[in-house]
């Protein structure tokens, strides 16, 4: 069994780099839909986070994945998060199901891949801007990132609302809170960057991404029904958002 698993993970390695981004979303796919079986081991993610150049012990900026990065059309980046987006949406309020239960063990590489989604996407965008730039062109790159960035994290952020349960169902339980925040600091790094990287675009009185963070956070992740061990974790990463950069709609 052990002989299998080490070339069940060379072989995923072998198809995932031959000719990349050939098969990106063809072996995620197989990846993430095995792993909701529990039928991978974790270190079949860092397999593919290190052949991405991102793997759990080095830092995102690395040769390697700002190679990867360069060859993934925004195209094919768009594809591979709608898909993702869809799986775990479907999961998440389709089959109420809490997705840190069955993916407890996958989620500080989810976290890493969700980031290296969101910086291809990000940068992606702001690179098909040509000059002079346009408010209106611009900030149509910056809410179709948001708008991106908002699928692929929602099923794991959001506490659902309606059915049997007054209280709503959590997007995570107490136990999971150090998983969690793992998903939420990637998300607000996410948002860091969306903004970082538009902002020399824009005159400071534009919509940026802390423009649409702030009333998204009011209107869904802060309501009455959202215990406090979420709203903690909540808390203590979206304090390091660039705050001192929002400025606010009148």
């Amino acid at each position: 069994r052990r002989v299998h698993g080490m070339l069940l993970r060379r072989h995923l390695q072998t198809v995932f780099t031959h000719q990349f981004p050939k098969n990106f979303l063809t072996v995620l796919i197989e990846i993430v839909e095995r792993s909701y079986q529990q039928s991978f081991v974790p270190e079949i993610w860092s397999d593919i986070l290190e052949c991405l150049g991102c793997s759990d012990d080095t830092e995102m900026q690395t040769p390697l994945l700002s190679m990867r990065e360069n060859r993934l059309s925004l195209e094919k980046v768009i594809s591979t998060i709608d898909w993702i987006a869809n799986y775990f949406n479907t999961l998440r309020f389709s089959k109420n199901i809490c997705l840190y239960t069955p993916w407890f063990q996958y989620i500080p590489s989810i976290g890493k891949l969700f980031y290296f989604l969101m910086h291809a996407l990000i940068t992606k965008e702001a690179n098909c801007l040509i000059p002079p730039f346009h408010l209106n062109e611009v900030e149509g790159r910056i809410d179709a990132a948001w708008s991106m960035l908002l699928r692929l994290f929602i099923p794991w952020m959001v506490t659902v609302t309606g059915g049997t349960s007054q209280k709503g169902e959590p997007p995570w339980l107490d136990a999971h809170c150090d998983r969690a925040s793992i998903i939420i600091e990637n998300f607000t790094k996410s948002v860091c960057l969306l903004h970082s990287v538009f902002a020399e675009f824009v005159p400071i009185y534009a919509r940026t991404a802390i423009n649409l963070f702030l009333p998204y956070y009011a209107q869904s992740l802060c309501q009455q029904n959202v215990p406090e061990y979420v709203l903690d974790i909540f808390h203590v990463h979206f304090a390091s958002l660039p705050w001192p950069s929002f400025f606010p709609d009148i």
